[in-house]
């Protein structure tokens, strides 16, 4: 039979009083033996906790006394060591109620084979080797005689209790229920008498003392009650697994199959239950934290699945995940580590498939022989158990099972102490206060430095992608480009906020909807807003307005007001978010629609990857030729794969193109439609709308460049790209005739014509020397060599336009122009992509596409030839002179461009 004792103290009663009552004990024992004793000395630099010396031999003991419940640290027998020097002892003690660490044992085992004279100076005493003094010095009954006082009606459990208390000392001794093997019921001894306490004021004077068995029925005169162990057994069958919704568009955690991202995290906890497999690691706790929503059980469900279905992990792994929220009692710990065992007993992964245990505490059930040995078994075959429990969090609001903590903390400590193959893990949610006297706080921050911790952050660009694709594959069709952008962008990196918008949208479209009318609807955010408000109580709906008013709201004034429940439960409903001490509404047009009643339109916020002539060309040319393949298409356009990429992603992102297999179909009829659209689609970008919100009829690019900035703050992105992005997205707006340049100022077009757009692609009207505007047009204006070095002293800081004209770079300046490298305002001119980018624009013209293609078939064509087919194609009106220089120039810039790799 398993033994231990307990120091018991009332719930009002310090931690010097549980001190005390220790030091007391070892006090009777030392005066039976003859010792003078003093308690709690204090002497210079350090404290003493028992003083004794002999009456006889003068032998003086020091006693440092632990009542801890957790392992004590290595440190406290080095101090004690350093005591006896100082004291010049003859002896000292260590008296520990709780368990060694692995350091504290190491060292005890090096001290005690010690064969020199030392070795006495120091003596060990935790809890069986006190039980051993306290019976042999005659202070207690044996616990064999109070066994033998049983009546034969009861079953006595595996593991009996000496509970030491200010008024005495007890054996408690658990009786079991021999059918279902579960004790719910304790009988009391005096253990210094041996006589039973059937007094009920008396037993429940015991019962109020912090201890194992406080949740017990305290049995006196009266018969057992059988519903508290009925309780238990139901509690026991009802531990259940975590589970996952029935199908995707479930808001209940992710099912494997529909699990996306959180790769580094699955990867990183499997890393280190192989340490812990591997004996790498002595740690035996984890928890996987983040706020609500972020993925938590989907992530347990996951980890469960990955080690079940996989070859590597689940001949060494056994995961089991339980959702506590079916809890019923302060001894759900000890049920869900029963049922973790029988599971893995029944799926072949022990080395038993059935056992029968007498269940009373956690420590007695994990220490029971049949327990110990699977567990050495396990250890020798490479093998680990992890139960990890879910919903943890769930249980603070509940004071009937406050007690729970406690021994939830004992399993903790006796996983730890154990140092073998059972690993415990915690789901936790971090957006949630616990107040320092709760039960859970103490638990918690007991822990913390004895446990991995692994954190959820927001789902990456990539999860998101992944996510949306699987919404895509769920909704039969490809998500249409501007909800996908919408979707990206709105969710905010939150899992739950993605799935919300993802299974509303899905629904929408499952009622009959297309996407491109949920779109025009703006996604019926209404509807989903205002499900989300009628599922609010008045006063939560009033909490909700004050935050939205002051967002973001201070917590410990919203509190104050409306009470930390009411917060933590909008907090729980995702309805308010909270980052440390500040609230806000899950979704800023969620804020915006409980105040004002009104959502935004879908915008746009994506820079095209090509040029606009570059896509214009594509999209004209199937329009006139049909569907084509992606290499046909190429072959048309004399552009390589990659570009016939981008511009793919630009079609499918505007809603104007899809890729069947390999094939290419455009979707609008004509450029007329085409243009309608894309100036359609461009209306709806977030700088047009910002430059319309702040009513700027005319401005110019440095004006467009500073909004375009304020409104693509990412950091990764470097200051020569987004420059690039600048001024490719504003040629979008010239070249759709939504911005056009008049006299150096760039006035807003409200309502654009598309005939005047599709005019721009067909004639290709020039707009001034300095600006590109809508030109593709390209006539090597000056050498590579000159260009190169033009622009490296613009980049270098030499802007002023007038000085480099003076130079000799007038020429140089107007090929940067042309190859959109170069902006100029006014007199100053600034690079706006970096030199590869332009040598690619350059190739990528009208002219010089044109050209190589004309060498291509004729390499040894003459300058004039190649001035007349210039002329022919641009419809161009030029004297022979400039037909020669213009043929000339270009024919250097296509052989160059060959046999020179900028990229």
């Amino acid at each position: 039979m398993n033994t231990r004792i307990e120091i018991c103290t009332k719930e009002d009663e310090s931690t010097t009083v549980k001190g005390g009552i220790l030091e007391r004990l070892v006090a009777q024992i030392l005066t039976v033996q003859q010792f003078e004793v003093t308690q709690t000395v204090r002497v210079t630099g350090m404290e003493i906790d028992v003083y004794a010396k002999h009456k006889i031999t003068n032998q003086v003991i020091l006693v440092e006394c632990k009542a801890h419940e957790n392992a004590l640290p290595a440190d406290v027998i080095t101090k004690l060591l350093g005591n006896i020097m100082l004291r010049k002892a003859d002896a000292c003690w260590l008296v520990t109620t709780g368990p060694l660490s692995k350091d504290a044992e190491g060292t005890r085992i090096e001290w005690e084979q010690e064969s020199n004279s030392e070795r006495g100076k120091l003596s060990f005493y935790t809890q069986d080797r006190i039980l051993d003094l306290l019976v042999g010095s005659r202070q207690i009954q044996p616990l064999d005689k109070i066994l033998g006082l049983i009546s034969s009606e009861f079953v006595p459990g595996d593991d009996a209790m000496l509970m030491c208390t200010s008024s005495g000392m007890f054996w408690i001794i658990p009786i079991v229920d021999p059918a279902l093997g579960i004790s719910s019921t304790v009988l009391a001894f005096d253990a210094v008498h041996g006589q039973r306490v059937t007094s009920t004021e008396q037993l429940n004077n015991l019962k109020a003392h912090r201890n194992s068995f406080s949740s017990f029925q305290w049995l006196g005169s009266e018969s057992i009650d059988s519903k508290q162990t009925e309780l238990l057994a139901e509690e026991y069958r009802n531990i259940v697994p975590v589970i996952s919704g029935d199908d995707w568009s479930d808001y209940r955690p992710a099912r494997p199959e529909d699990f996306v991202g959180r790769k580094k995290i699955l990867s990183d906890i499997l890393d280190f239950l192989e340490s812990v497999n591997n004996g790498n690691s002595r740690t035996r706790l984890f928890s996987i934290k983040a706020p609500s929503g972020m993925g938590k059980s989907s992530v347990v469900l996951k980890l469960a699945s990955q080690v079940a279905t996989s070859r590597k992990y689940s001949k060494n792994f056994f995961v089991y995940a339980v959702d506590v929220r079916t809890a019923m009692s302060a001894r759900y710990a000890e049920m869900a580590i029963r049922s973790c065992f029988s599971e893995a007993d029944s799926q072949g992964f022990t080395d038993v498939t059935t056992r029968d245990i007498n269940s009373t505490t956690v420590s007695q059930y994990l220490n029971d022989s049949s327990i110990q040995k699977t567990l050495e078994y396990l250890k020798q075959q490479g093998k680990t158990i992890v139960i990890v429990f879910d919903q943890f969090e769930e249980l603070f609001s509940q004071k009937g099972l406050y007690p729970l903590f406690d021994n939830v903390r004992v399993l903790c400590n006796e996983i730890d102490a154990l140092q073998g193959p059972l690993v415990l893990g915690f789901a936790w949610k971090t957006d949630l206060t616990i107040p320092a006297d709760h039960p859970a706080y103490y638990m918690w921050s007991n822990l913390a430095d004895r446990r991995k911790e692994f954190e959820l952050s927001q789902f990456k660009a990539t999860e998101i992608k992944s996510a949306i694709k699987l919404f895509g594959r769920h909704l039969q069709e490809p998500v249409n480009p501007i909800l996908n952008n919408y979707l990206t962008k709105q969710c905010q990196g939150y899992p739950w906020l993605l799935k919300k918008l993802c299974i509303h949208v899905f629904k929408l479209i499952h009622d009959g909807n297309s996407q491109d009318y949920v779109i025009g609807q703006r996604l019926n955010i209404v509807d989903l807003f205002e499900r989300d408000i009628s599922e609010l109580t008045p006063d939560q709906h009033a909490c909700v307005i004050e935050i939205a008013k002051s967002s973001p709201a201070d917590y410990f004034s919203i509190t104050e007001t409306y009470g930390s429940d009411m917060v933590q439960t909008l907090i729980n409903g995702r309805i308010v978010i909270r980052r440390a001490s500040k609230l806000t509404l899950y979704w800023d047009i969620f804020r915006d629609y409980v105040l004002n009643k009104t959502v935004p339109e879908l915008m746009l916020d994506y820079i095209p990857q090509q040029q606009f002539r570059t896509d214009m060309r594509a999209f004209a040319c199937l329009i006139d030729k049909g569907d084509l393949a992606s290499s046909e298409l190429g072959k048309e356009l004399s552009v390589s794969t990659a570009t016939i990429d981008n511009i793919m992603i630009d079609a499918v992102m505007f809603g104007v193109a899809q890729r069947n297999s390999n094939t290419i179909h455009i979707i609008p009829d004509s450029k007329e439609a085409l243009i309608s659209t894309l100036q359609a689609i461009f209306k709806k970008h977030t700088v047009y709308v910002e430059i319309k919100k702040l009513g700027l009829e005319y401005f110019n690019y440095s004006h467009f460049a500073k909004i375009f900035h304020t409104i693509y703050t990412d950091n990764n992105i470097n200051g020569k790209t987004k420059a690039t992005y600048c001024s490719k997205l504003y040629n979008w707006f010239v070249c759709l005739g939504l911005f056009e340049e008049v006299q150096g100022q760039t006035h807003l077009i409200s309502a654009p014509s598309a005939k005047s757009a599709a005019f721009n692609l067909d004639t290709r009207s020039r707009r001034g020397r300095y600006q590109s505007g809508g030109q593709n047009l390209f006539w090597g204006q000056t050498s590579p060599e000159k260009m190169i070095c033009a622009y490296n002293l613009i980049d270098s800081g030499r802007t002023n336009y007038n000085e480099l004209k003076s130079d000799g770079y007038r020429n140089a300046i107007e090929a940067l122009v042309a190859a959109r490298a170069i902006r100029k305002s006014g007199d100053e001119v600034h690079t706006i992509c970096s030199l590869p980018q332009a040598f690619a624009n350059i190739e990528q013209s009208d002219t010089i596409v044109f050209a190589k293609s004309l060498l291509e078939n004729n390499p040894s064509m003459k300058s004039d030839e190649m001035g007349i087919k210039l002329e022919e194609k641009f419809t161009k009106k030029w004297k022979s002179g400039s037909r020669i220089r213009y043929g000339n120039a270009v024919i250097v810039w296509v052989k160059y461009l060959a046999a020179n790799d900028h990229n």
